[in-house]
């Protein structure tokens, strides 16, 4: 949509459509409904429940700045996060031996430039650089019940640069036309595991194979994606558009994790993602000068409902939106989407 500043992080290309420099800030949060029922066959030593509700509560928080140059030149900065996720199951739940608390955070500075080549064509380009922490928590199986269970933490810190690129045409006054690319940004995780609680034969057999305090390296990737998107200006109150993507996921769900240590050992994981083509389409209506009404569709799926791991429990996902923007003025806008 080119509408506010925004659109740094969007399309970079947008920002000479805005006819000032403008500054937006936004704050959102994610409460999500977890729960996991345990099945008739689930198979895994010990006894546990379900774990209850493992949503976490995850506050999110984004910047855009844009600063016209000149009428052909624009220059901006992004400060928000592509992709976050937190779940938290109880310690005691039948699961625990794969995990009880594991979080993905991430959080990136995109600064971009846009130029205007002509009246219908618009290019912009932008580079990130992104930091990102991985955190997981498990129990260990002691297998003698008087030990109780052991316990396995993990947390390491990266940081990585990535790319993105975008035009916008217009061919007509009424018709925007978006194509965006984002590169793919490869984060490399390396820590050292911290243990509780072990039993003597649990330590033992760690000791000997080398994977006692041994290094983890751990690989993660975030999907590289094109999108194509179109605004049309039915009449001066309606709008309507759409988008169709694809996005990389399958290069997410392949990893190498290699672990450091006397025995050098690597292993290749396949989470089975696949890559996904988005669909979405939405509208806005203003119903008077200041007051305009927003809403929207999307859906695609990275990984079916058989392979979802615990760890990010989701497969098909189906996302609706309803928003509402008022202009207090020329200079500011206030607004709430949900």
């Amino acid at each position: 949509m080119a509408a506010d500043a925004a659109t740094a992080a969007a399309n970079p290309a947008g920002m000479t459509l805005l006819d000032r420099s403008q500054l937006l800030v936004a704050g959102r949060a994610m409460l999500p409904d977890i729960n996991f029922d345990r099945g008739p066959h689930t198979e895994v030593p010990g006894e546990g429940g379900g774990g209850g509700n493992a949503g976490v509560f995850f506050p999110i928080g984004s910047a855009f700045c844009v600063y016209k140059l000149s009428d052909r030149i624009s220059l901006g900065i992004a400060l928000d996060s592509n992709f976050g996720l937190a779940s938290d199951y109880s310690l005691n739940w039948v699961g625990r031996y794969d995990l009880t608390t594991s979080s993905i955070t991430t959080g990136q500075g995109n600064p971009s430039i846009a130029y205007r080549v002509n009246e219908w064509l618009l290019v912009g380009a932008g580079f990130s650089f992104q930091l990102a922490r991985f955190y997981q928590q498990g129990k260990i199986n002691n297998l003698l019940p008087r030990f109780g269970d052991g316990g396995l933490s993990i947390e390491s810190w990266d940081e990585a640069f990535g790319g993105n690129v975008g035009f916008l045409l217009q061919p007509i006054a009424k018709l925007k036309i978006r194509l965006t690319y984002q590169s793919p940004v490869d984060f490399k995780f390396g820590f050292h595991s911290y243990t509780s609680n072990l039993g003597p034969g649990i330590r033992a057999a760690l000791k000997a194979s080398g994977l006692l305090n041994a290094k983890v390296n751990l690989g993660m990737n975030e999907p590289q994606q094109m999108m194509a998107s179109a605004l049309y200006q039915v009449t001066p109150a309606l709008a309507l558009m759409g988008n169709i993507g694809w996005q990389d996921w399958s290069q997410f769900g392949q990893t190498t994790l290699g672990i450091s240590s006397e025995k050098q050992k690597s292993l290749a994981v396949n989470l089975d993602f696949s890559n996904t083509i988005q669909i979405a389409f939405g509208a806005q209506y203003r119903l008077w000068e200041k007051f305009l009404c927003s809403a929207g569709f999307a859906c695609d799926s990275a990984v079916s409902e058989a392979n979802r791991p615990v760890s990010l429990p989701l497969d098909r996902q189906l996302r609706y939106g309803l928003g509402v923007q008022y202009d207090l003025n020329r200079d500011m806008t206030v607004g709430n989407s949900e």
